[in-house]
């Protein structure tokens, strides 16, 4: 009995000794990734000398303010600002009001930058930055040319093959009545101007799901049937496509 004890005994210490092993075999395998890929990675990722640290806003298309179940089950492929909203929550309209003068206005300046540098980036982007050269802190000058230049580099919208930016005037889209939005846009004639020009696609979502509609340039709303209200939120991608 005392053999077969200590055959045991010698069985299980080899079997704790060999995921033991692996076990620090795994750790130090991770340790060397860490040191040797992911922390390069991360510093080349916000390292302005290397080429393309800036992809994260490429793309950009939408900003929703609504609760997060309208877009929790959609694949918006990080094209989407997503704020929280809930207009039962605010009956004053001072959230409203705030998210429409201060991210929807971020929000829009980001997407019409990338807009301009994709549409022409010769005349509205800032060329290559490879050999860009830094004026103050307002803008750059492609090499020992004259003119400032204030867009995003070519490398901000192109990857070499295809451009990585598809040039989309914003869509905001508001989980709230019209009327709340109009009272608002009364008040701040700077965000009417975004809306008027088309600088902006404007929609809103009833927060009953009862339907959706359509800011026109020239005024007024109509019904849109790019959403199909349903209990669970938004039917799908459609409401996050912008007008042509």
């Amino acid at each position: 009995e005392l053999g077969s004890a200590c055959d045991n005994f010698v069985v299980h210490a080899e079997h704790c000794l060999a995921a033991r092993q692996v076990s620090s075999k795994t750790h130090q395998f991770f340790a060397y990734l860490q040191k040797t890929v992911l922390h390069p990675l991360k510093d080349r990722g916000r390292d302005w000398s290397q080429v393309r640290p800036e992809w994260g806003l490429a793309g950009n298309a939408a900003f929703v303010a609504a609760r997060r179940d309208r877009t929790r089950h959609l694949d918006l492929e990080g094209r989407a600002f997503l704020h929280e909203y809930r207009a039962e929550s605010d009956p004053t309209l001072e959230t409203l009001e705030l998210i429409l003068t201060a991210p929807v206005v971020v929000a829009s300046w980001i997407n019409l930058q990338y807009y301009a540098s994709t549409v022409n980036q010769r005349l509205w982007g800032s060329g290559s930055k490879i050999t860009h050269n830094i004026v103050g802190g307002f803008g750059v000058q492609q090499g020992n040319d004259g003119d400032l230049r204030m867009g995003l580099p070519f490398q901000s919208v192109h990857d070499g093959d295809r451009w990585r930016h598809e040039p989309l005037r914003l869509s905001v889209i508001l989980e709230t009545d019209p009327a709340k939005v109009d009272v608002i846009l009364g008040r701040q004639p700077q965000v009417l101007e975004l809306v008027r020009n088309g600088w902006i696609h404007l929609f809103t979502i009833a927060p009953d799901g009862s339907g959706s509609h359509y800011r026109t340039p020239g005024g007024g709303w109509q019904p849109h049937p790019g959403v199909e209200p349903r209990s669970s939120g938004l039917a799908g991608p459609a409401p996050l496509r912008p007008l042509p």
